[in-house]
This record gives structure tokens, C-alpha cells and sequence, in this order.
């Protein structure tokens, strides 16, 4: 009897696992084999929403590509590359604290994409003096899709005392829809070299809207060769 009895406890301890002796609540006892019940772990052995958070190890580093990415209401932040090989859809405000590089085409349709980028207008106006003081010649059309903000005037000529005045216009068609913009002097600062230069900050007006444009008007009395103006924009 003390022999059988010796057997039946040492069956019982070193017995394996096997896969269907585990089902979903069940409790494992002390004598069983635990790494025969790890190997047999699967997802028909695993209550379903058992596994939360914590029970993930923080350097589990699980691949994206076995995230269902549906985030729901959660923020999304990496310190690394974003690469997006589809579309992407935005539905509210996209900030980025650094570069966007792009193989491809921006669509914009009922919504905009605003690029705080500072851009430079370059125009030369040869013999302003050729035009009628009342004629307005448009220079610049602004249809970026975006405001365009002045931040700076710059104009130069080949002579002294230059006047001019620059205008928002807000029709291609009818050049009496005017804002004006300032009124600018060409001066010489001492040495052969005439120049102005005006900031947003002296500036009438300094808002283009998307289609409108900027429209230059010469005074009938001055007769430069040239009038070079530069000015410094930036879209919002």
C-alpha cells in the first residue's frame, strides 16, 4: 500500500500539461508543470479583455504593423519619422515643429493648409514716367489659396525723390476697387544710393486676400529710368 501510494504522488507532480487540459478561468495548481502551461497559452486560453496596459512590458516594442491603428480620441506623438505611404485625412489642426517633406500633391478643397513661410516679390517698373497718373498697373496677383501678409517695402531707383503709391486691388477687371497701401518715397540717404524702406508697422494697409492683387502708381512728375520694389510677405 505505502508503494502505491508513493507512485500515485510522484504522477501527480511530475505530470505534463496538456492542451486540453486548459480552459479560459481555469486555475493552475501548484503541482503542475509550469513551462508546459506557458507553451500551451494561446488566444482560446486567454479571457477575453483580461490582458490590460500594465500587463504589457514597456520594452515590448510590439511592431506597428500588429496595432489596429484606431486610436479614438488618444494623442499620437513620436519623436521620430512619420512616413505615410496612402492618403491622409485631417480633420482639425495638423501643428509641425519641424520640416514637411512632400513626393506628391496637396489637395485643397473646402480646407486650407497654412504655411507661415516668408516669401519675397521681386518687380521691376522700367519708365513710370510712361504711364498716365492715373493709370494703375497692376504688379503682383495673389492666388496662393492664403491671405498674404506684408511685412516689409523695400524700393530702390536711379534717382532722388521718387514718389509712388501701391494699392490693394480686388478686382481684375476693375481697377477702381482700391485699398491703399502707403504712399512711398524714394530719397537718397546721403551718398548716391536711393532707397525706402517701410514696415508693416508704417504701412496703411497690409492684408492681400486670396485673388486680389497689388497695383503700382507712378507721380506724373517723376521721370526715373527705373523702380525696383521688394517686398517681403509672408501667407497665413
Amino acid at each position: 500500500m505505502k508503494k502505491i501510494i508513493v507512485v500515485f504522488i510522484l504522477l501527480l507532480c511530475c505530470s505534463s500539461i496538456e492542451a486540453g487540459d486548459i480552459t479560459k478561468g481555469a486555475t493552475l495548481p501548484d503541482s503542475a508543470n509550469k513551462s508546459d502551461f506557458y507553451a500551451l497559452v494561446d488566444t482560446a486560453t486567454i479571457n477575453a479583455g483580461a490582458i490590460v496596459n500594465a500587463d504589457v512590458n514597456n520594452s515590448a516594442a510590439i511592431a506597428g504593423s500588429k496595432i489596429d491603428p484606431t486610436f479614438g480620441s488618444q494623442d499620437i506623438s513620436t519623436n521620430n519619422d512619420l512616413d505615410v505611404g496612402g492618403n491622409m485625412t485631417l480633420d482639425g489642426t495638423f501643428d509641425i515643429g519641424g520640416n514637411i517633406t512632400l513626393d506628391g500633391i496637396i489637395y485643397n478643397e473646402d480646407a486650407k493648409i497654412i504655411a507661415d513661410l516668408t516669401k519675397t516679390i521681386s518687380v521691376t517698373i522700367t519708365k513710370p514716367l510712361d504711364l498716365d497718373e492715373a493709370d494703375t498697373l497692376p504688379i503682383f496677383w495673389n492666388d496662393s489659396g492664403h491671405t498674404i501678409n506684408i511685412d516689409s517695402i523695400f524700393s530702390n531707383s536711379d534717382t532722388d525723390d521718387v514718389n509712388f503709391i501701391l494699392y490693394e486691388l480686388a478686382d481684375k477687371t476693375d481697377f477702381s476697387d482700391l485699398t491703399i497701401i502707403g504712399n512711398f518715397l524714394i530719397e537718397t540717404d546721403g551718398t548716391n544710393v536711393y532707397y525706402n524702406l517701410s514696415q508693416s508697422g508704417t504701412l496703411a494697409h497690409t492684408t492681400i486676400e486670396n485673388d486680389n492683387g497689388i497695383a503700382y502708381n507712378n507721380d506724373a512728375t517723376d521721370d526715373p529710368d527705373y523702380v525696383n520694389l521688394r517686398l517681403t510677405v509672408h501667407a497665413t
